[in-house]
């Protein structure tokens, strides 16, 4: 099974400014010139400030509902081991880099692109040869790049210390298929999520998503929903820890639907970098037996 992950363009501050000065040629006749205003290229407002630690969208499923800070950027990257067997068949993938990169290009607007990346696929099952009848196990490989994203994030609804509401945020956003023919649904993919959290205490926050999208496959395209609900654990400044369970309903077009669970430790280096790691599992017979997740994310 594929765990996708869904990865975004920053718009930068230009704001140069320059003067002209006179010469002060004290042997012209003429008045002299009255000095130029400034000249200034505005695109964007002035960048926030950065406080406090940065609320990335790793390393679970579930997709933060805080923006990224008015002219910064997230940088997410990662990689995802799977690996399932389904009686005596075996399938191993790898997905990486899992890049996304998200834009803070106004106070409540986020662009974002991702690329789950590569996707490295390997499968053994048992085989037999057509002339000797000798039984081997064959190996296939199924390599190839995923299509990728673009979408924005605007807040719904903000919590405060003043209400009782959460953070809540949605999430538009369309998948492109630049993906090879092995890895790619062959047609734009539009998805709605919705994402939110609600502090319980200082060190406690509730949080997780829900989405809808209309997606391809040969057949033509049929409707697929997400959702998760998690929880995530202070200990201290610089570690926390997660655990999570999310589901695709259904995994595919007439299958299942697919049910993981999956948590570990998120360290802060510094309040703009972050180390994490995930561990989990698969719940029903759709989803892969098992799965790890681990990345860097950079704020600038």
């Amino acid at each position: 099974m594929k765990l996708n992950r869904n990865v975004f363009i920053v718009a930068w501050i230009v704001s140069p400014a320059f003067s002209l000065a006179q010469n002060g040629d004290t042997a012209s006749s003429q008045p002299a010139e009255p000095e130029e205003a400034p000249f200034s290229f505005f695109i964007w407002p002035e960048p926030a400030k950065l406080e406090g630690s940065l609320a990335t969208d790793r390393p679970g499923f579930s997709t933060s509902a805080f923006l990224v800070p008015r002219g910064h950027a997230h940088l997410e990257l990662g990689h995802i081991y799977s690996y399932d067997q389904e009686k005596r068949s075996e399938t191993q993938n790898h997905l990486v880099p899992g890049a996304s990169l998200r834009v803070g290009l106004l106070d409540d607007f986020e662009l974002r692109v991702g690329w789950s990346g590569m996707s490295l696929t390997e499968s053994k099952f048992p085989d037999e040869s057509p002339r000797t009848g000798r039984r081997f196990k064959n190996h296939q490989h199924e390599d190839g790049a995923t299509d990728m994203n673009v979408g924005f994030k605007m807040p719904i609804l903000k919590h405060t210390d003043e209400n009782c509401l959460p953070n809540l945020s949605m999430i538009p956003s369309l998948s492109l298929p630049p993906g090879t023919d092995n890895k790619t649904t062959g047609d734009v993919d539009p998805t709605f999520l919705l994402a939110w959290n609600y502090p319980l205490t200082d060190k406690f926050l509730l949080y997780g998503v829900g989405s809808i999208a209309s997606i391809s496959d040969s057949e033509g395209r049929f409707a697929q929903a997400t959702g998760s609900l998690a929880g995530a654990y202070t200990i201290n400044s610089k570690w926390s820890v997660f655990v999570e369970y999310f589901g695709i309903y259904p995994s595919t077009r007439d299958t299942d639907c697919q049910h993981n669970i999956n948590g570990g430790p998120v360290f802060l280096i510094n309040d703009n970098m972050q180390l994490d790691f995930a561990v989990g599992m698969g719940l029903n017979e759709e989803a892969p037996d098992f799965f790890i997740n681990w990345g860097l994310s950079i704020r600038f």
